[in-house]
């Protein structure tokens, strides 16, 4: 076990938080368990190799949470690993030996200890992430309240990719699962607007001023229509005798504290 200095954990802490913002895949602000198994099997390279994701786990692992964890917290974890790593030089010669490393116990601390090799040889710009995993979006169901089909409508077709997500220790276990913010794209807007077309014209109505009351203010669960797509919804609801409906564009809401 070579020794180690510490200037290089120092380097390697640096350059894990790095790797923590491009390792959030499903660009929710949180680096999960998940995401970093999914690294395990669609990645390759440097973003796939053991170390790499052992210090990634160690990381996310550090604060004890099983759930996502905001990426604040997990480089704030990895700060916390640096001084724990860095304090183990008791001699202070700038250099853990193997005696000093031995006494690195934790998974967090033995995972940035094994990311310094990675570090000396790597870049930011050689950890190349994997797409998003395909979406497995639920089919669109028109029973319900109109409160109920028009959150079944976004889900069908709002596709995750650009929506603006919360982690799991932001949403209530009621509202998990649901997007903190629809972005409506054209495409999405017109699978919406042909889905709703299968409907009573009542149905549509009701489900159309639903869909505009999500659209006014920046509140979890929000949708947001693009000036794009904001005349195809526009057009569908004059047809439909409802021409003062207007089709918003809030921002995504803040997150709250954890």
């Amino acid at each position: 076990m070579p020794n180690i200095k510490l200037t290089d954990v120092t380097r390697a802490a640096s350059l894990l938080k790095k790797v923590v913002d491009k390792a959030d895949v499903f660009k929710d602000g949180a680096l999960s368990r998940e995401e970093i198994r999914y690294l395990g099997q669609a990645a390759t390279g440097a973003t796939k190799d053991p170390k790499t994701l052992a210090a990634l786990q160690g990381a996310h692992g550090h604060g004890k949470a099983t759930g996502p964890q905001p990426l604040s917290d997990v480089k704030k974890s990895i700060d916390e690993l640096k001084a724990r790593v860095r304090a183990a030089d008791k001699d202070g010669d700038g250099v853990l030996s193997e005696v000093e490393q031995r006494k690195l116990k934790t998974n967090g601390e033995k995972g940035l200890l094994g990311f310094v090799d990675v570090a000396k040889r790597r870049q930011v710009s050689d950890f190349t992430m994997p797409p998003p995993p395909p979406e497995n979006r639920p089919r669109f169901k028109w029973s319900g309240t109109p409160a109920e089909v028009c959150q079944s409508l976004l889900a069908a077709f709002s596709m995750r990719s650009n929506d603006n997500h919360w982690p799991s220790w932001g949403v209530s276990p009621e509202l998990r699962g649901m997007s903190a913010r629809y972005v409506i794209d054209t495409s999405e807007a017109k699978e919406m607007v042909q889905a709703l077309k299968n409907l009573y014209p009542a149905r549509q109505k009701s489900v159309l001023i639903e869909l505009a009351r999500r659209t006014e203010h920046s509140t979890f669960g929000c949708a947001a229509v693009t000036p794009k797509a904001r005349p195809l919804f526009e057009a569908w609801a004059k047809s439909l005798g409802l021409a003062s409906l207007e089709f918003k564009n809030p921002a995504a809401p803040n997150l709250p504290p954890p």
